[in-house]
């Protein structure tokens, strides 16, 4: 999607604000979905990523990586929407 919007904005006459207010949603997308990924993995201890499964401590350790930058994406996405 970040590719997509990215040749649109290169190949069409997209405002930067456009662009902008269109990164800013893809970013609270991401952001909820690494949030959740990230909170499943802090409760149930279990982590799949990229067809790899991971329990125990190695899955809390990347679902607290995953909330972190699910937190920062949100974040992005709030500083956005002031634009």
């Amino acid at each position: 999607m970040t590719m997509l919007l990215v040749l649109s904005f290169v190949l069409s006459e997209m405002n930067p604000r456009t662009f902008a207010k269109a990164v800013t949603i893809l970013m609270f997308i991401i952001g909820s979905l690494l949030m959740v990924d990230g909170a499943l993995s802090l409760r149930t201890a279990i982590d799949r990523t990229w067809m790899t499964t991971r329990y125990g401590t190695a899955a809390r350790v990347l679902g607290v990586g995953k909330t972190i930058a699910g937190t920062t994406a949100i974040g992005l996405a709030v500083i956005g929407l002031h634009l």
